[in-house]
């Protein structure tokens, strides 16, 4: 991609990762109750929301990927379920996925000088949403979206609020993408901090690993 076309990728997943910080707050007002609002409703809310963010992730690895030119047309380019981005992307490249980081302090999260040299922040070692758990909660979102089958309604099944489960998925999906870097096609890395900006927004960029002579 020429450099036009890097920052442009950069400036729309930055957006994506701003729209899902944007939901998560939604969420957090709903689990906290800070809305007022029944809680089968506020569950309801907390699961649309958890699936749409599961889409926005895949999404988002999808843009991150454009350098891949199968990500650009045909069935790319047709379908939204996170579950198919997840099995396509892993076919293209296994290694697509966000990868969390530990900031390091004193250092800039987000090198912004050309030619600027930085320490590798330490990879998150557990507590983030993996992709076997991003599927798994998108499925489970669907699920939890329906009223349930016949033979519950006929026990007199009661809805139960499961903000609980709701809450420990928000904060894996805090861990995954709050500083995370995502390996490109071409050797380098795109590192996103989700408070990064000057406003608070999520501000990204793209690094590339020095050479060893």
């Amino acid at each position: 991609m020429s450099d036009v076309e890097v920052q442009k990728t950069i400036g729309l997943y930055c957006s994506l990762m701003d729209e899902i910080k944007f939901r998560i707050e939604w969420i957090k007002s709903v689990i906290h109750a800070k809305i007022s609002i029944a809680e089968t409703i506020g569950r309801d809310i907390g699961f649309l929301e958890l699936r749409l963010i599961c889409e926005l992730i895949a999404l988002s690895c999808a843009v991150a990927h454009g350098d891949i030119k199968e990500t650009r047309r045909g069935r790319f380019t047709e379908k939204y379920q996170a579950d198919f981005f997840m099995k396509a992307l892993e076919a293209l490249k296994s290694d697509f996925y966000p990868k969390p980081m530990l900031m390091i302090e004193g250092q800039p999260p987000i090198p912004t000088a050309v030619g600027q040299i930085v320490l590798p922040p330490p990879p998150m070692q557990s507590g983030f949403l993996t992709k076997s758990d991003l599927v798994k909660l998108y499925r489970d979102c669907g699920e939890r979206l329906h009223r349930g089958y016949l033979p519950d309604i006929l026990d007199g099944k009661q809805i139960e609020s499961e903000y609980s489960m709701i809450g420990k998925a928000v904060d894996k999906i805090v861990y995954l993408l709050n500083y995370h870097a995502i390996d490109l096609i071409t050797g380098e890395e795109m590192w996103c901090a989700m408070i990064g900006g000057p406003n608070g927004e999520a501000f990204a960029g793209k690094v590339t690993a020095r050479r060893v002579p």
